[in-house]
């Protein structure tokens, strides 16, 4: 049975114009990851991912993959944000790099 999504696009596009101080654009699903909901988004010429999970730890690795590991070479986005989206949901906000997917 398929999985029922954690958000929708209107909830991310609400989201966003709460969290962003700036207005949004081009807010569209990302089809790639395996353990969280993405989403790509502009603010002016700047693009960004909201990743949306029922847990935390894989953002908070991220994150720690960034400090240690990013490089020219090795290319990791930068996560900006990480907080509750609301119960039981998670959410982080980082640039958006392209590159594949490993």
């Amino acid at each position: 049975m398929p999985k029922t999504p954690l958000v929708n696009q209107s909830e991310v596009k609400e989201f966003l114009e709460i969290y962003q101080s700036e207005e949004t654009s081009a807010i569209k699903a990302i089809s790639e990851g395996n353990h969280s909901e993405a989403y790509s988004y502009n603010v002016g010429e700047k693009e960004y991912v909201v990743r949306f999970n029922e847990k935390d730890d894989g953002f908070w690795k991220d994150k720690y993959a960034y400090k240690i590991f990013s490089s020219e070479v090795i290319r990791i986005p930068k996560i900006d944000s990480i907080g509750i989206y609301k119960a039981g949901i998670f959410y982080s906000i980082s640039e958006r790099i392209m590159g594949e997917t490993v």
